[in-house]
């Protein structure tokens, strides 16, 4: 009584649709909108920030910056 019916999966570190898998479809591991944990953004102010290995890392350069 009282529960909820299965949702889509959002990553919130629960299993919202009800497979047994929490946040599946999500690899914190290389996800820059959600990198090492749920809702990481990876933004940089002189780039386009990336993930590797669940850190945020420079991507790519912005075209106006020498160096970055």
């Amino acid at each position: 009584m009282g529960g909820t019916g299965p949702s889509l999966e959002c990553c919130d570190n629960k299993d919202n649709d009800c497979d047994g898998t929490v946040d599946n479809g999500y690899d914190l591991s290389i996800d820059p909108l959600n990198c090492g944990v749920c809702g990481m953004e990876c933004t940089l102010s002189h780039a386009i920030g990336g993930c590797a290995a669940g850190a945020c890392v420079i991507d790519i350069c912005l075209p106006w910056l020498r160096e970055c």
